[in-house]
């Protein structure tokens, strides 16, 4: 039997609503299955969902379920709260995680707490959803979505409740892969950057150095007769000996600054220092000496008249050269003049010559 006007009319809305979610959950699917990034993840789920159902604003914020807090990571006005994070019942985002429930405020002008974020200007008249995102039973985030022009309806809330299991997939999956890239990037044993990092951001700053103009220096340091430590003492307190190593060298590391420190490879480590030109990098390398010799490495048996030293090597570029390497190869015959000339000090090349800090600058214990 054929139906009648407004029976079409109901189909053919019921039909349109269909296709839409249909779209909405299909884009929302590719960016979670083409975002490994979370950072990437959630720009381009804003893009989506802003194209897809005019959303005007979104927010994502992930959870500490033990401490009931959240912390906001992304918002599509790119300005992150100074007040980074608050408790579970605060806001639209914490009466979602408290609840474990979708939250839909249909005039947010009678909402007394905030949207988004505290201290945020509410615009008139909107209508917002908020959805915990969960990993089995625990709340490990919130998406809230804005619509300034227009209501939610139940409808909308029950398709974001949908784009909600596909987010929360995403962001597990983007954690994930975050925490794998970190591990790639560090070495196991003492938690600095690994060689291939190193090398990488090496290559970074070399880049940027060529560009600027301004100065990059290196440092490599090596420990003073580790082989006679590790075939004394035994390997465990050899790698005692190296966490201890990156401890000291992470503690005497230049604050605010772009500095990179790593495992160049068994007992060599290297600092990378960007905007930094050779008297300031002599400085940090001899600050980092000090604090070696004078650091009381824990070993067991060690005999009293036994210190645990390091040599370095520094090497400066501003410029370009055409050898590969040009800096690593500087720093490394420099060390290596340290260990020649006595070990226990700083050595530089400068204007292709080899010198010793106490050449220049003799120091005393």
């Amino acid at each position: 039997m054929p139906c009648d006007e407004e029976e079409f009319e109901l189909l053919q809305r019921i039909l349109d609503q269909k296709v839409t979610e249909i779209h909405v959950l299909y884009n929302v699917g590719k960016v979670i299955g083409g975002s490994l990034k979370r950072s990437e993840l959630t720009e381009e789920l804003w893009l989506s969902l802003k194209a897809s159902l005019s959303i005007s604003a979104m927010s994502v914020y992930e959870a500490d379920p033990q401490a009931q807090t959240l912390r906001l990571v992304y918002t599509s006005s790119h300005k992150l709260c100074p007040i980074a994070s608050f408790q579970f019942g605060e806001g639209a985002p914490g009466m979602a995680a408290s609840s474990a429930r979708p939250l839909h405020i249909h005039d947010a002008t009678k909402f007394a707490d905030f949207l988004h974020f505290p201290g945020e200007k509410k615009s008139a008249r909107s209508s917002v959803i908020a959805l915990p995102l969960k990993t089995g039973t625990d709340v490990t985030g919130v998406l809230v979505v804005e619509q300034r022009r227009g209501r939610f309806t139940s409808d909308d809330v029950d398709l974001m409740a949908m784009v909600g299991l596909l987010v929360s997939t995403g962001l597990q999956k983007s954690g994930l892969y975050e925490r794998t890239e970190a591990l790639a990037q560090v070495d196991g044993l003492t938690g600095l950057f690994n060689h291939r990092t190193l090398m990488e951001r090496l290559r970074q700053e070399t880049r940027r150095m060529l560009r600027t103009g301004r100065p990059l220096s290196l440092v490599m340091l090596d420990i003073d007769h580790f082989k006679r430590v590790n075939d004394t003492y035994g390997h465990k307190e050899g790698d005692s000996v190296l966490t201890d190593l990156a401890s000291v060298l992470r503690s005497q590391a230049r604050e605010s600054s772009t500095d990179v420190l790593g495992r160049y490879g068994g007992e060599e480590f290297t600092l990378v220092m960007a905007d930094t030109g050779l008297d300031e990098a002599l400085v940090v390398a001899e600050r980092l000496r000090r604090a070696v010799h004078a650091y009381p490495f824990h070993i067991k048996s060690l005999d009293a008249r036994e210190r645990i030293t390091i040599s370095l090597g520094v090497a400066t570029q501003s410029g370009p050269n055409d050898q590969d390497s040009y800096l690593v190869r500087c720093a490394d015959a420099a060390l290596y003049h340290s260990k020649n000339t006595g070990r226990d000090r700083v050595s530089l090349m400068k204007d292709g010559e080899l010198l010793t800090l106490d050449d220049i600058a003799p120091h005393t214990e």
